[in-house]
Parts: structure tokens; C-alpha cells; sequence
């Protein structure tokens, strides 16, 4: 009996060693598994840290920006000038603005509407198209309307400064222009017969030694508004209308657009590496995204897959 009390003492106080070893680890140790659990997660393309709380409200901002309506509006522009032209680079959009008098001025704004600058006031006529040019990093202005003569202005919009004026009177009135930036060529659109509802002509030119590569004419699609290019494709827009077609003048679809105010303007833009097209309208001054377009392949593809070039109509809610 006496032997069976001392293993059973020897077995208690071994119990108790045992839990007071266990009691006494490391705290850390023992969350280790609750830790990993509660490790904060870092999305894959917020390179920085947490703490840069700025890149992450603007990503989360352009993604859903808080001035964006469920109709595709990017902003409202602030300017009440007379809005003619937009052209886009590097996540900005320069706006053509007409100040009276036979001159006009370019705003740059931020892909929200923030204007980040304002050029001074340059004599460049109704300021009624814009395009870049990467390879010098000038803009290009068209002096447009149905009275104007065709002119073209090269600025350096960092110093308000006309660079240099291409005169194309020759060509008549309405002048519209777009950059292709993939061969770096000017096309130009103008009405010979003066006016702005005349059978256009589009002349397309080599910078690099200003020969001209091609001109052809269409039918009037309406009052120009805008010209832009994909490198393949023209964009033509009219009032409430973009006709698209190819270098030769063979139209490929044409667009609908159901909005108030005047069109003013027409570019290619880019949100999330996706490019679209962007369209201005007046009263009030504003742009909108075509989200139609979200999946076209820009830059020598055809367009939306078409497979043939027979024209056909497509209605498109901006």
C-alpha cells in the first residue's frame, strides 16, 4: 500500500509539470497559427505599401470615379468657353476651347476632370480639332468652320506658342484633323465647296516630308465635329453620328448617339490599358465613353471583327 502512495504522488506531480510547462510558453508561440490568419492582405497591383493610401483610393477611384453616372459620362468640364476639340495622351485630355475674336486656348485636365493646366490665349481661329503628336510632343489644332479657310496650327501648348501654321486654303473650309501616331501621318478633312454640309475631303500626309499619301471624298454624314485615327481606321464624327471607315474612304460601320447638347469632339483614350472612344458634347461642356466599344481592337485589327466591309448599322449608347 505504501508503495502504491508514493507512484501515485510521483504520477501527480508529473501531471503538474507537465501543465505548468505548458502554461509557460512564449505567448507568440502560441498564436503563431492566429497570426498567419490575420495577416494583412496586399493586392497583387498595389506595388506600395499600405500606407499609401493615395494610389490605392485612385485606383479604386478610376475604376468606379465618383462623377461617373450609370450613362458612361467621364466629367463635366468645368470651362464654360466654347468647347470645340479633345485629343488625349498619357492619361490626360486636352480641350479645345474657342475665346472669341479668332482665338483660342487648350485645357489640360486629369482622366477625372481636375484641370491641371491652361494655355493663354493663341490665335488659332475656331480651335476646332485637336491631335498629339508623340513623336515631338506638340499638338495640332484645325482651325475649322464652315467660313474658315483650312489652317493648321503646331503648338507647344507648355508655352502657348504657335510653332509654325500649315495653310491649306486650297482645300476649302471645315477643317478637322487627326495624328496617326503609328505611321505619324496628318489627315486632314475639309469641304472644297466652303460650308460645313459639303461632301467632305480627307487628305492624308506624311509628316516626316509632308507628302501626301492619299485623298479621297464621301457623301456629307452631317455637320464634322471631330476626326480621330487608329493607325487603320478613320473616325468621322458628326452630330449624334460616328462614321468609321478605312484609308481609302470605304465605309466600315457607322455609329449612333443619342445625347443633348452639339458634339464636340472625338478621341481614343485608354482606362486599364482598355482604349475606347471618347466624344464631347456642349450645354453643358462634358465627355462621355463609349463603353459600346470597351472590346474593339484598336491599331490594325478590324473593326469589332468584321469580317467583310459592307456597311451596316450599329446604334451605340454613350
Amino acid at each position: 500500500m505504501k508503495c502504491f502512495k508514493v507512484y501515485f504522488c510521483l504520477i501527480i506531480v508529473a501531471l503538474f509539470l507537465i501543465v505548468v510547462k505548458h502554461f509557460n510558453k512564449p505567448l507568440e508561440t502560441l498564436n503563431s497559427t492566429s497570426e498567419l490568419t490575420v495577416r494583412p492582405f496586399v493586392a497583387i497591383n498595389q506595388k506600395k505599401s499600405l500606407n499609401n493610401k493615395s494610389k490605392k483610393l485612385e485606383l479604386i477611384k478610376y475604376t468606379h470615379p465618383t462623377n461617373k453616372s450609370s450613362d458612361n459620362s467621364l466629367f463635366n468640364i468645368k470651362d464654360k468657353h466654347n468647347f470645340q476639340g479633345i485629343t488625349f495622351f498619357k492619361n490626360h485630355f486636352y480641350c479645345g476651347f474657342d475665346v472669341g475674336n479668332g482665338h483660342g486656348k487648350i485645357v489640360k485636365y486629369d482622366r477625372f476632370g481636375e484641370e491641371i493646366f491652361e494655355t493663354k490665349s493663341m490665335v488659332v481661329g475656331h480651335c476646332a480639332d485637336l491631335g498629339y503628336r508623340t513623336k515631338t510632343n506638340n499638338i495640332y489644332i484645325a482651325n475649322g468652320g464652315g467660313h474658315n479657310l483650312a489652317r493648321v496650327y503646331v503648338v507647344d501648348y507648355t508655352k502657348s506658342s504657335i510653332l509654325s501654321t500649315l495653310n491649306y486654303n486650297s482645300l476649302g473650309t471645315s477643317a478637322l484633323l487627326a495624328i496617326d501616331n503609328v505611321h505619324d501621318y496628318l489627315i486632314l478633312h475639309t469641304v472644297i465647296n466652303r460650308g460645313d454640309n459639303g461632301n467632305p475631303t480627307f487628305t492624308i500626309i506624311n509628316l516626316a516630308n509632308m507628302h501626301v499619301i492619299n485623298t479621297f471624298n464621301i457623301s456629307t454624314k452631317g455637320t464634322p465635329q471631330g476626326l480621330e485615327t487608329d493607325g487603320k481606321n478613320i473616325y468621322l464624327y458628326t452630330n449624334n453620328k460616328i462614321t468609321v471607315l478605312d484609308y481609302k474612304g470605304s465605309i466600315i460601320t457607322t455609329y449612333y448617339i443619342h445625347k443633348t447638347g452639339e458634339s464636340e469632339g472625338i478621341t481614343i483614350a485608354l482606362e486599364n490599358e482598355i482604349p475606347f472612344l471618347a466624344i464631347g458634347y456642349n450645354s453643358p461642356n462634358r465627355i462621355y465613353a463609349l463603353r459600346g466599344l470597351k472590346r474593339f481592337p484598336f491599331h490594325n485589327i478590324k473593326v469589332l471583327n468584321n469580317k467583310n466591309t459592307k456597311p451596316h448599322r450599329n446604334k451605340l449608347h454613350a
